[in-house]
């Protein structure tokens, strides 16, 4: 039997599977860059499917990761 997991669930974990995947840490913050590598792309897309996550919480997915954050942008 299929156990039913809430959507938002699949969406932390989605950020949960990026980051470990690429080596960050639970606590650490996800390494944002405008120009994301083509591999961290492939990834997000792999994740996406794989938690069968809405277009909306992809594209949440894809700007969490590759969109930098209003403190850092104004660092720049």
């Amino acid at each position: 039997m299929a156990t039913l997991v809430p959507q938002s669930e699949l969406l932390r974990r989605a950020i949960a599977h990026v980051s470990e995947v690429r080596g960050e840490g639970q606590e650490a913050a996800p390494a944002r860059s405008p120009k994301a590598d083509p591999a961290l792309r492939a990834l997000l897309e792999d994740t996406c499917v794989r938690f069968n996550l809405s277009p909306l919480e992809s594209e949440f997915l894809v700007k969490f990761f590759l969109e930098p954050s209003p403190d850092e942008a104004q660092e720049d």
